[in-house]
């Protein structure tokens, strides 16, 4: 692993989150302080119910603590209204989900683009930058396959090249191996890792597979809603 340090970038700080199911009180997040650099690769291991998928949602602007701190640079998640959160999110966060979540009626370039124009990236630019990032992560001529013509791993490829291709500050990578072959994955997290540090994005990327540890700069383990190991 890498012992590199940088600016700091993301702070979570006493994060809570709990849920009501009937008179029982889950804590999924029970006072969680994270930190993380520039440009790092943190990945978020525990079992199921650890809290892993909670955390990154409060890191990603997705869902807002209970309690405590989100941080990204000077800017407060946790204060943000709706409206704000949405715009953060499109501009500096890229997420990259177990389930593709292409749609199947386009293209590869097309599934790419339609996110990219999220951030108003228009005409030449657009095409350009997404092509960019089709080819860095492997698909060169593949840009007019529609889903249904690729295989799990090209897939995949499509779902990173679509979270990168508004050069994102901040991927999020959730069981992102979790429907491919050990081999496929294995080269799936080195192409993050790899494009990750062209871009200086900081990456959190929660997996159950131990394999994938040898590529993180830092390793954060969960057990139920907080960290038991940060390294």
């Amino acid at each position: 692993m890498s012992s590199k340090k940088s600016e700091l970038h993301i702070r979570g700080s006493d994060l809570k989150k709990f849920y009501n199911l009937g008179e029982t009180v889950v804590k999924a997040l029970d006072g969680v302080n994270i930190e993380i650099n520039k440009g790092e690769m943190v990945i978020v291991v525990g079992p199921s119910g650890s809290g892993k998928s909670t955390l990154i949602n409060m890191l990603g602007g997705v869902d807002r603590p209970d309690e405590g701190e989100v941080v990204i640079n000077s800017e407060k998640l946790h204060e943000m209204s709706d409206r704000e959160l949405t715009k953060f999110r499109r501009a500096k966060v890229g997420f990259v989900f177990q389930f593709y979540s292409l749609i199947p009626t386009l293209t590869a370039l097309e599934n790419i683009e339609m996110a990219a124009e999220l951030v108003d990236l228009k005409g030449e630019e657009l095409h350009r930058q997404c092509t960019e990032v089709l080819e860095a992560v492997g698909l060169k001529g593949r840009e007019n396959s529609y889903p249904s013509q690729l295989s799990g791993g090209e897939r995949q490829r499509v779902a990173l090249a679509r979270a990168l291709a508004k050069h994102p500050e901040i991927i999020i990578v959730d069981e992102p191996t979790g429907q491919l072959d050990q081999a496929t994955g294995i080269e799936m997290v080195e192409l993050i890792r790899d494009t990750s540090k062209k871009l200086n994005s900081s990456v959190i990327l929660v997996t159950h597979d131990q394999n994938l540890l040898q590529f993180a700069d830092k390793v954060v383990r969960m057990d139920s809603g907080s960290i038991m190991v940060d390294e």
